[in-house]
């Protein structure tokens, strides 16, 4: 700042007052600062400046897998909100493991990261180091051992009924469901969502149609051709888990079952190579993207200590049909 301030021919204070944007600064003085600012190539040092202020103006936004696009698209969400009040975000992929999770959370608080989104992985107790500092908080999609914080997540449950009841007015019976870990509520609420919606259309939930756990395609893979090779096999799938979903397609493929003519399929979350696979895959699209913005406005609101319109925050979820999906074949 001496070196910017020297070459501007100001002081310090007026360097300082250009670089926080106040307007105290006269036009053709603001402009010499930043033409010094340009030719030094000068970047505030955002650390010293949190000593300063007691703000870093960068939150953390932790989630359990960046391959999945509907965090891809809930961390472009959060970013855009953060961009608009010029904060900066910083993502932490825990890959689904606690230790790694709370490696991740120690490291960001060591930052002095002015708040956090967070979104769990099962098992873990990780969070309660963030909430004994009292830092500022949203989760994402669930709440650790349904605590009371803020949060934001989609209408899962809501969706896996609308996407059963889609099966079952196609005239579909034998109905199974593909779903991860029910510890995960987000999966917890879209196994129940499935139940409702065979219970009210006085269906049974077969055990041998009902799989789960798995974690990724090659669970699902596994799982389609246990299913594929009942003697009555299935004639409609719901995955409420689109990794599983690619697994039930793979096994589908290998057995020469047909979609939809033999086997109905409907998956959960809206991604690109649904709508480019043959046929285009029915599924239950998420509000992802407005997840992240809603989740880092939340935030940014509690860090300007300002009250929340609503510290629980639900999406609704919206089935697009398309023609993975049609009656069974009799």
């Amino acid at each position: 700042m001496k070196d910017v301030a020297r070459l501007a021919g100001v002081s310090i204070a007026t360097v300082s007052a250009v670089i926080n944007d106040t307007p105290i600064v006269s036009p053709k003085r603001g402009q010499r600062v930043r033409q010094a600012i340009e030719a030094l190539d000068y970047h505030p040092d955002a650390m010293a400046r949190g000593l300063r202020t007691g703000k870093t103006l960068f939150a953390g936004v932790v989630i359990p897998d960046i391959t999945n696009p509907f965090f891809s698209d809930l961390v472009r969400g959060a970013e855009d909100a953060a961009l608009r009040q010029q904060y900066s975000v910083i993502v932490c992929d825990t890959n689904e493991d606690p230790l790694q999770e709370q490696r991740h959370l120690t490291g960001l608080l060591s930052r002095r990261a002015d708040g956090l989104l967070i979104s769990c992985s099962k098992h873990t107790g990780s969070y309660d180091i963030v909430l004994r500092r009292h830092l500022p908080v949203v989760f994402l999609e669930h709440l650790p051992n349904h605590i009371s914080m803020p949060l934001v997540a989609t209408g899962n449950c809501a969706g896996a009924a609308a996407a059963t009841q889609h099966l079952i007015d196609l005239g579909h019976h034998r109905i199974a469901i593909l779903a991860r870990n029910p510890e995960l509520l987000a999966h917890a609420e879209r196994i129940e969502g499935f139940r409702r919606a065979m219970q009210q259309g006085g269906l049974p939930v077969r055990d041998e149609y009902f799989r789960i756990g798995g974690a990724g395609e090659t669970d699902g893979y596994v799982f389609g051709l246990e299913m594929l090779r009942l003697k009555r096999p299935p004639t409609a799938v719901f995955s409420a888990n689109n990794k599983m979903l690619a697994g039930l397609l793979r096994a589908m493929n290998e057995l020469d079952v047909l979609c939809p003519r033999q086997m109905s399929v409907v998956g959960f979350d809206d991604h690109i190579w649904l709508r480019a696979y043959r046929p285009p895959i029915t599924t239950v699209s998420q509000q992802s993207y407005n997840v992240g913005h809603l989740a880092m406005d939340m935030l940014l609101t509690r860090l300007a200590e300002k009250p929340l319109d609503s510290d629980q925050v639900t999406l609704p979820c919206e089935l697009i049909v398309r023609s993975s999906t049609a009656p069974p074949d009799l």
